[in-house]
């Protein structure tokens, strides 16, 4: 079974050409966010509100990179709107040519700020920003990458059958061009602690989209350190936890005698790479069926297969029951709350 691919999360004041060639992940945000400032230099300290250009990055040393366009910083911190425009994003794609560039979005955690406060409008505008996208330029050397995002575990379903006929028409156009770069990003991710509730999450995007390659956006080292294994699906990552500038790193960084680029690169990302390859190369067991948020609770604790153990037209026939929200195996409604109340007890017992 192939391991997930690891992007390294690379803003745009670090590149260097010293840096190991390994797969990136570029966050556009970064970029637009370094021409702000040049622009407040020179305009007194007043930043604009928008880019006038994105920097273009010599990016010739590295060989496989993917785009971030940077959902989670026009989120928390841009109010929701992005600070370059779109036509602008596709410029600076066309010149940096990366193997696959998500398309833009929105995080869905709570926040007052963003000018979308519900879930269900970022998700509505992230859906209509990627037909957009998709529509205008489904012929890109790139592959696009939309997003299913959500907060609790149910918006996840229902942005995933939002973006069902998208992702079925990108999956015929790239399969058709047997291009391996695409995939489905899962977002808002970053920073939750529960890796049952990340677990419970892919599950569900899974049981809407079968047979769809997943990258997770920004998750924890913790979660692949786990001996309970991915779903298969799962082919990619990102993080940028890497690079040394947390807790006791600092410290470690400032004892070499390293610039704080040197050590990142010489230090901590052989480091987090060794500690991350250990993680995959470990022993994993199968996570059962009934850990799966798509039975009800009477025949979770009858239930011990793990998914993979199922042919493909009992996973059909699972999936297809799972759309009408009944249980699979005895026909009767499901109550995804009483599930995850039950799933939990289990586990703290």
């Amino acid at each position: 079974m192939s391991k997930p691919m690891f992007y390294a999360t690379l803003d745009a004041s670090s590149i260097r050409s010293y840096q190991p060639d390994v797969p990136v992940l570029l966050p556009v945000s970064s970029f637009a966010n370094q021409r702000l400032r040049q622009l407040a230099r020179r305009k007194g300290r007043v930043r604009p509100d928008v880019v006038d250009q994105l920097p273009i990055p010599d990016l010739r040393h590295l060989s496989h990179i993917a785009v971030d366009p940077g959902g989670y910083v026009a989120t928390t911190r841009w109010g929701g709107r992005y600070r370059y425009s779109m036509e602008q994003y596709l410029g600076w794609l066309r010149m940096v040519q990366p193997c696959w560039a998500g398309l833009p979005d929105l995080t869905c955690q709570p926040l007052s700020s963003c000018w979308l406060p519900t879930v269900p409008e970022r998700q509505e505008a992230i859906t209509e920003t990627a037909w957009w996208f998709w529509e205008r330029c489904r012929s890109a050397s790139w592959a696009w990458v939309p997003t299913v995002q959500g907060w609790q575990v149910e918006d996840y379903r229902a942005h995933a059958r939002a973006l069902r006929p998208l992702i079925d028409e990108m999956r015929r156009i790239y399969e058709g061009r047997n291009n391996i770069a695409w995939r489905v990003g899962i977002g808002t991710l970053c920073g939750r602690r529960n890796a049952e509730e990340v677990r419970c999450i892919i599950d569900v995007v899974l049981a809407e989209l079968p047979d769809v390659p997943l990258h997770l956006w920004g998750v924890k080292l913790s979660l692949l350190q786990q001996d309970i294994a991915l779903p298969p699906k799962v082919i990619s990552a990102d993080s940028a936890a890497w690079n040394g500038r947390f807790g006791r790193d600092l410290e470690h960084q400032k004892k070499s005698g390293l610039s704080q680029r040197e050590y990142a690169y010489r230090v901590a990302l052989p480091s987090y790479l060794g500690r991350l390859h250990a993680a995959l190369l470990a022993p994993k067991r199968q996570r059962p069926l009934s850990a799966h948020p798509m039975i009800c609770p009477a025949c979770w604790y009858e239930c011990g297969e793990t998914w993979e153990d199922l042919e493909a037209d009992e996973r059909e026939e699972i999936q297809q029951a799972r759309a009408l929200d009944i249980c699979p195996l005895c026909s009767q409604p499901l109550a995804a709350p009483t599930v995850r109340a039950l799933q939990a007890q289990a586990m703290a017992g």
